[in-house]
């Protein structure tokens, strides 16, 4: 009798494997310097980068980030054609398409149904 070996034991068989080895790392395995050898900051910004910037752009300057997570504040963004002008009385979000029911919501009416997350 054989038995078919399925895609998902296959990456539950490596996963565990890969997290049994991580436990046991020796640090004599860690990149290490050299004698003689010293860290070199990151050097690749020039000294000229204008971080000033309008408001619709924003750069991501790696000296301020300070853990894995990059606040959303500093998160780089582009908007190569500017932000829209929108009114915001006359806007309305129009759902239509493969619905039953089509409907038109203006930013009150967006704002009016909260927000959930789940």
């Amino acid at each position: 009798m054989t038995q078919q070996t399925s895609r998902r034991d296959i990456l539950r068989g490596g996963l565990a494997v890969a997290g049994v080895s991580m436990v046991g790392i020796p640090v004599w395995v860690l990149p290490a310097l050299a004698q003689g050898e010293s860290v070199v900051q990151f050097t690749d910004i020039p000294d000229n980068v204008k971080w000033e910037t309008p408001p619709d752009i924003r750069l991501l300057d790696i000296r301020t980030i300070e853990g894995p997570f990059v606040p959303a504040d500093k998160f780089f963004t582009v908007q190569h054609y500017g932000h829209p002008i929108v009114d915001p009385v006359a806007f309305r979000l129009k759902v239509s398409g493969l619905v039953e029911k089509p409907l038109q919501l203006s930013l009150e009416d967006l704002k009016n149904m909260g927000s959930t997350v789940g």
